[in-house]
């Protein structure tokens, strides 16, 4: 990343380190490294890898370790309960622009009234993790509720208007709210880059049709890639339609136990913790666990928002009363 000049060394008890590669130190297997991007250009460089012992480095530094400037700031396995495979997922990530969201005690990261600028920094360092689990077939503790989960985001789609946060800081949009989706087109005046994650979209009636590309997509969590405007010279030149799109947040599942929280925000994902008692005493009646569901949700965003320098100590009731009137 050229932060620091190739010749800079560091010295413990006497001692000069010398560089050394992260495999060799840790003894690392599977390894990948990668550099994560944002809006196609680099933001920081990093590698994952399966150690041979557990806690390579020490027990207080496991999983992914995110640094900035050289800073290792915090470990983070981003909620992907990898079981008994996670004391030996070791991971570096080095992030400049992490720089701008520290705490006062340097020792985490705090989003400082901007969430979606942090997101654009730590959530492809998330995928990336997520595609490395996957591919080197490491099963996680997430379980796939998608029914549920659907009906869970639609009833919140139907809060926005009263609930304006749900939409200005979490990107949740109402079911008649349009976007304009960009598809390649060798004529068009908007230069765009390519983005990694896509979701569907839907046509808009007169201006939705496309006959470039049948299936234009929006920014999103899922595989693929979406075209996005570029605000220096994009290669690709790209025209706008109309669409509806399913961007925002997705509603996720996962059994934790060991968390005291009913639900928090992952990313793009509110996450509803089904390893939670009160979870589990109310999973075999429907209503309840809807009920339960929503207010973890709200419980979540508030939380979110209180991060955000937005505290607002009445959210869940308001989201909750508005749910209610419904």
């Amino acid at each position: 990343m050229n932060l620091y000049p190739s010749s800079l060394r560091f010295v413990v008890n006497g001692e000069v380190l010398q560089p050394q590669r992260v495999e060799d130190f840790c003894g690392l297997d599977k390894t990948i490294r990668f550099f994560p991007t944002r809006r196609g250009r680099r933001i920081g460089c990093g590698i994952f890898g399966i150690a041979e012992r557990d806690y390579p480095v020490d027990p207080s530094l496991c999983g992914v370790l995110i640094c900035t400037y050289g800073k290792v700031v915090k470990g983070d396995l981003f909620n992907q309960f990898p079981g008994p495979m996670g004391p030996r997922i070791f991971g570096m990530v080095e992030v400049p622009g992490l720089i701008h969201f520290l705490t006062t005690s340097k020792a985490d990261f705090t989003r400082r009234g901007k969430p979606r600028d942090f997101e654009e920094l730590y959530s492809p360092i998330r995928q990336k993790f997520q595609e490395w689990l996957r591919e080197v077939g490491i099963q996680t503790l997430e379980t796939s509720t998608p029914d549920e989960a659907q009906r869970l985001e639609r009833e919140i789609r139907r809060l926005v208007e009263d609930v304006p946060e749900l939409g200005e800081f979490f990107g949740f949009r109402g079911a008649s709210v349009k976007t304009l989706i960009y598809v390649p087109d060798e004529g068009g005046s908007t230069p765009a880059e390519t983005e990694m994650g896509a979701s569907a979209t839907f046509p808009e009636p007169d201006t939705g049709e496309s006959e470039l590309n049948p299936g234009p997509t929006d920014v999103g969590e899922g595989q693929g890639v979406a075209l996005v405007p570029s605000r220096d010279s994009g290669s690709i030149s790209s025209s706008p339609i109309g669409r509806k799109s399913r961007r925002g947040p997705k509603i996720a599942f996962i059994e934790a136990p060991e968390r005291d929280e009913l639900g928090w925000v992952e990313g793009s994902n509110v996450i509803v913790n089904t390893g939670h008692p009160s979870y589990k005493k109310v999973r075999s009646n429907s209503s309840a666990r809807t009920v339960l569901s929503l207010f973890s949700i709200a419980q979540a965003i508030q939380r979110f928002l209180a991060d955000a320098d937005r505290v607002d100590l009445l959210f869940s009731d308001r989201m909750m009363k508005a749910w209610g009137k419904k």
